[in-house]
């Protein structure tokens, strides 16, 4: 297994580093479609502003959120399938549709709990939910769709 991690890591920082180009150009339209779900969802108003996503809420200023945040996530858990030794390129196109479904899904669920919310009232929430809901879920997603790779019976 020592033998597989330096050629991972390498090629996970290679496909990274590629995914984050690509992403350039794919992130705004990431952010529309995923404001536009929420806002169709959202008791409040949520908005595109430049890079930000803005959440209302009511009797205050919104919430800025950085959305570059969320694209971090997405890239990484693309390029880690990407560089998973083992899997064959169908397994990694399935695994890849999974994995951003579900980090879209992580993305709406999270932007929506912080809509509406009186944030001066309750920076614990904003303080939990961003961390956790952007930065652990990938990894977990990513550990969930392609753990059996790593076992020391997989076939390469």
């Amino acid at each position: 297994m020592r033998a597989r991690l330096l050629p991972f890591a390498l090629k996970a920082i290679a496909f990274f580093l590629a995914g984050y180009l690509v992403w350039h150009f794919i992130g705004p339209w990431y952010d529309r479609w995923l404001v536009w779900v929420i806002d169709g969802l959202s008791p409040s108003e949520v908005t595109l502003d430049g890079n930000h996503i803005m959440l209302g809420h009511h009797g205050g200023q919104p919430l800025g959120i950085w959305s570059e945040g969320f694209h971090y996530g997405i890239i990484l858990v693309i390029a880690l399938v990407a560089a998973t030794p083992g899997m064959s390129l169908w397994r990694r196109f399935k695994s890849v549709v999974i994995a951003v479904t579900l980090l879209f899904a992580v993305h709406v669920v999270t932007l929506l709990a912080l809509a509406g919310r009186d944030f001066t009232a309750d920076p614990f929430l904003v303080a939990l939910l961003l961390p956790v809901g952007f930065n652990l879920f990938p990894i977990v997603i990513y550990g969930a769709l392609t753990w059996r790779y790593w076992r020391p019976e997989a076939k390469r």
